[in-house]
């Protein structure tokens, strides 16, 4: 067909000796190119096909001439169209701005993981104890905006990307999304800013980053705040992160987003204006070609639920046990669905000394500029070595 001159390579399953939707043969492209699977847009006209290689985590294209139904499968292509005609500017845009930030305070910079990943952090203040910043599981570093912002003249205030998430590069093995795996990042970055302790304040999942190193190497903390997360964790809070986790929004704009986060979070977060909302809307999302994007890997989904191995979990009372003689700190949104009151207050019996606020008009998670969320962080810094 002549299509030699304008091809920079042609990859074989023969190579490999299996066909897709193997990852061996998408795997070929990351090796060949040098690149992550979320810096390669996959086109084809075959509906199984692309879904397929939106599983792998490639961003798709699905050239629907024939106005298929979509196939019914867990993974679905980013874009659908009904020629060519635009696929090239949709594929700019599809990566363009991956790597930006929702965050409005402070320069990125980036450091490499011993696996070869570009993980990005910030850091704001210059004097005063360390505080590393730990995102949720599907959020970043501008979760921790009002942190910087209020605390960086008492703090060295690290803000991290944790793999998979805002500015951070995608881990090309999704099922290295895990706390362990995490908490060595935490300590990797530790270690780049020759930093031989720090305090953690932890959000959701950065606070099982934070168990998890109270176990491995309490000697690299000198406290831990809690952020709405526990030894224990809520079902009904689970369950619901299921119905969102790794999936686009629905979405197209900034406002519309807002809109939806004012309505259906009206019970959780009465009273919380549009504005917020909207500012939130802007940490967690990104605009894509077709509307909103996530701002996170969207294969943290099948880490979380599909792991190559049965998970152990921890004894997370022994963790949170593990902190004794450090300060500790917590905060607890009022209508919490991960955090119960029955934990937050067993945890308090452990630990008489944790500074606790329970905050609010305020559910899973807490925006963390809140008068008592302030007052609480100034206290648990006064508290640090």
């Amino acid at each position: 067909a002549g299509l030699e001159t304008v091809l920079d390579a042609v990859l074989s399953v023969e190579d490999v000796g299996v066909f897709k939707p193997s990852a061996q043969v998408y795997d070929m492209v990351g090796s060949h190119f040098s690149v992550a699977r979320n810096e390669v847009v996959f086109v084809s006209s075959n509906g199984w096909d692309v879904c397929s290689a939106a599983d792998y985590g490639f961003r798709t294209i699905w050239a629907n001439r024939a106005g298929q139904p979509m196939d019914r499968l867990d993974a679905q292509p980013d874009v659908v169209v009904s020629d060519l005609t635009n696929v090239p500017d949709i594929a700019v845009g599809l990566l363009n701005d991956r790597h930006g930030s929702g965050s409005e305070i402070g320069e990125t910079q980036y450091f490499t993981t011993a696996d070869g990943l570009h993980l990005a952090y910030r850091v704001d203040g210059e004097t005063g104890p360390a505080l590393l910043c730990l995102c949720g599981l599907t959020r970043n570093m501008a979760d921790f905006d009002y942190v910087a912002r209020d605390f960086q003249s008492r703090a060295k205030v690290i803000r991290l990307d944790t793999r998979g998430r805002g500015q951070s590069d995608w881990d090309p093995d999704h099922l290295n999304y895990t706390v362990k795996t995490e908490a060595r990042d935490a300590l990797a970055l530790l270690d780049h800013l020759g930093l031989d302790k720090a305090a953690i304040l932890g959000t959701s999942r950065g606070g099982l980053i934070a168990m998890e190193l109270a176990e491995t190497a309490r000697d690299r903390l000198t406290g831990v705040c809690f952020n709405d997360i526990g030894p224990e964790i809520e079902l009904e809070g689970l369950g619901f992160i299921a119905t969102y986790l790794g999936v686009r929004p629905g979405a197209k704009t900034y406002d519309e987003a807002a809109d939806g986060f004012a309505a259906n979070y009206a019970g959780k977060f009465p009273g919380v204006p549009k504005e917020r909302w909207l500012t939130h809307a802007k940490r967690i999302y990104r605009e894509g070609y077709d509307g909103l994007d996530l701002r996170y890997d969207a294969m943290l989904r099948q880490a979380l639920f599909e792991p190559r191995q049965p998970v152990v979990i921890p004894d997370m009372w022994a963790q949170f046990d593990a902190l004794s003689g450090l300060p500790v700190a917590l905060i607890r949104g009022e209508h919490s669905d991960i955090l119960s009151a029955a934990t937050a207050e067993k945890m308090k019996e452990k630990r008489p000394d944790m500074l606790y606020a329970e905050i609010a008009d305020r559910g899973h998670v807490p925006f963390l500029d809140e008068p008592d969320v302030t007052a609480l962080i100034g206290q648990f810094l006064d508290q640090l070595p």
